[in-house]
């Protein structure tokens, strides 16, 4: 088990890095959730035979078990649970992504020992740098890797650059630390350590200067404030790393202030696309968790991975007026914002007292830090300071956790039970409790597999789909549907296949109306057959998550598609209103519905929701053409 793991951690920042395309990260939270699964599994079968177990036992792990029990209660009340507990395994704060971070946590802070932590720290150098210099490589086409994704571009210039430079800046902060801390000389094991670190900070600086993420710079210098705070709190004399540091603090204060000229130079040097700082402000944020209405909101949030309807339901206006009106943005401002809005006040609080107690602990500790605790104190601070400035990403949560482990690692806050000289019951029970967990983790990781395999399934039924190749498509995202039921995504696309192969069969209708007349009913027949399951997926979509308002919209879209009957009409009308209860500030909700309006002669209904598109976008020609016309007639 502790081989696995030292093996996860070693590809952990070679694969755990982001890719543009969401269908690596879904192989990384496989790859993740299983590993941890399987370590699980041989942990406990392990357990069993030497009759022994280990378990955390500290003030933080019962913060972080409080943490994942209130998660929980949030997801059983969210209106969007499903979405909430799996967010379709490429989710960072999904009530899946919490329970990995918290099992990994566990299984850190049990398998690793107090004399393991050089060698940890050396495999994570060696992988750091692999990852930092092979990304560099890619910077000029260079790809030294046999894997196809390799060729990717690393990150698009929204959202996931977030993630990359915050787990950069980590790796900044981890290794710059570890130089200061290590004996260059004293064995083999060091010098490599040093040499290592060295490099890993020439690469990270290099990163801060191409990718042009000027706060980093501004984060650095904090954490050397922190490091000289702590020192002048305990009224140590400052020793040459210190005054080291200092030097340091200067120099990034002055890349700071420079950086709005040298990002530039740097990007037309490299050709590098300009990254793009795009995400709701503070100020939107808060007005947001203002507008939460209900004690079970405010105390609890709408649950985990909910902020994407969170933001649908209450995103600013003004919006349609840029080019980000259709963006989908699933975190805040930052974490910790993201945290309060979506697991309200009580795990925001639970996190938040974790974070001071780390700054307090290193503040007021003093001269009893030890040379390995002091580097991970520094880059548990990093990592916090990240949360803190930026979204969350899958990386930045697994560092912060495996850091909270190691410091408990380092004061052996672990007990043991021994069943040996348990009596007959006790033993049975035991050994009863064990088989049952690792029941469990089989379960869920046949469970994780089967979303796994329905997500792959689903990928290329899109790319079929883009392809024009129906039968295939529908093959392949029936077959997601059916490997997972709970995602109403699958769902609802499949329902699109469906459609256009019905509207491919309805063509054929109308070619084959002078040829048999057997046919042509065969065919009406498939046709009324794909209707209806195009029907019955969506209103199953809306049963599984009934704050996604595209959903409501595929639904308006059908009813009008079965004519405009009085009943179609009345049921195309109620769903468009439902879409726009949950994304109220979408001014193209209100077109479909003026247009649907002005085509049952209701000129008035058309006129006042084009009125209230027009509110929505005030510059928008289509809105103001559409008013002409009906005035018109």
């Amino acid at each position: 088990a502790k081989a696995f793991l030292f093996g996860l951690i070693f590809i952990f920042p070679l694969f755990l890095l982001p890719i543009s395309t969401n269908f690596w990260v879904v192989n990384k939270t496989y790859l993740l959730g299983f590993s941890l699964f399987l370590i699980s599994i041989f942990y406990l079968c392990h357990s069993i035979v030497i009759k022994k177990i280990e378990i955390p036992f500290s003030f933080i792990f019962l913060i972080l078990l409080l943490f994942i029990i209130f998660n929980f209660l949030s997801n059983y009340l969210s209106a969007s649970p499903n979405f909430s507990r799996w967010g379709l395994l490429s989710s960072s704060h999904s009530l899946f992504a919490y329970f990995i971070y918290f099992l990994l946590f566990i299984l850190v802070s049990i398998l690793i020992k107090k004399e393991d932590l050089t060698i940890l720290f050396l495999i994570f150098l060696i992988s750091s740098f692999l990852t930092l210099f092979i990304t560099f490589l890619t910077i000029f086409n260079i790809y030294i890797l046999p894997f196809d994704f390799a060729k990717f571009k690393l990150f698009n210039t929204i959202g996931t650059a977030y993630e990359f430079m915050n787990w950069v800046f980590f790796v900044f902060v981890f290794s710059l630390f570890l130089l200061l801390e290590t004996r260059f000389g004293s064995s083999k094991i060091n010098n490599l350590i040093t040499i290592l670190a060295i490099l890993n900070i020439i690469l990270s600086i290099l990163y801060f200067f191409i990718y042009g993420f000027s706060n980093i710079w501004l984060l650095a210098s904090l954490i050397i404030v922190l490091f000289v705070a702590q020192k002048y709190i305990i009224k140590t004399p400052l020793s040459r790393n210190e005054i080291f540091l200092l030097i340091l603090f200067i120099v990034f204060i002055i890349f700071y202030i420079l950086s709005p000229f040298l990002t530039p130079a740097f990007v037309n040097i490299f050709k590098l696309p300009n990254i793009i700082d795009v995400r709701p402000s503070l100020i939107t944020t808060l007005k947001i968790f203002a507008n939460e209405r209900g004690f079970k909101n405010i105390l609890l949030g709408e649950g985990p991975n909910t902020f994407i309807y969170i933001w649908l339901k209450n995103k600013p206006p003004e919006i349609n007026q840029t080019n980000f009106a259709n963006f989908r943005f699933d975190q805040a401002h930052n974490y910790l914002t993201t945290l309060l809005l979506e697991g309200g006040l009580v795990n925001f609080s639970l996190f938040l007292f974790i974070i001071l107690l780390i700054i307090l602990t290193f503040l007021l500790k003093g001269q009893t830090i030890k040379e390995n605790e002091l580097v991970i104190f520094m880059s548990l601070l990093a990592v916090v300071l990240t949360l803190i400035y930026y979204p969350a990403g899958l990386v930045n949560l697994l560092i912060f956790f495996i850091l909270l482990s190691l410091l408990g690692v380092l004061r052996e806050e672990k007990r043991e039970i021994d069943f040996s000289n348990f009596s007959l019951l006790k033993l049975i029970g035991s050994y009863v409790g064990l088989m049952s967990l690792i029941l469990i983790f089989i379960f869920l990781s046949y469970l994780l597999t089967t979303k796994y395999l329905a997500n792959i399934y689903y990928q290329k039924g899109l790319v079929d789909f883009d392809n024009n190749n129906l039968l295939s498509s529908l093959q392949k995202i029936s077959l997601a549907v059916n490997l997972d039921p709970t995602v109403d995504l699958y769902q609802r696309d499949l329902s699109t296949v469906l459609l256009k192969r019905a509207i491919e069969l309805n063509n054929l209708i109308n070619t084959q109306k002078a040829q048999q007349t057997q046919q042509v009913q065969q065919v009406q027949q498939e046709l009324f057959n794909l209707v209806s399951s195009a029907l019955q997926l969506l209103n199953n979509a809306v049963n599984l998550n009934k704050t996604e308002p595209l959903n409501y919209l595929n639904l308006y879209s059908l009813y009008l598609t079965l004519g405009t009957s009085s009943e179609n009409v009345s049921l195309a009308i109620e769903n468009i209103q439902k879409a726009i209860t949950y994304e109220k500030n979408n001014p193209s909700y209100y077109i479909n519905l003026a247009m649907l309006y002005s085509q049952i002669q209701q000129k008035n209904k058309a006129l006042e929701a084009l009125q209230n598109a027009k509110k929505l976008n005030p510059f928008d020609p289509q809105i103001d053409k559409m008013i002409q016309d009906i005035l018109s007639q």
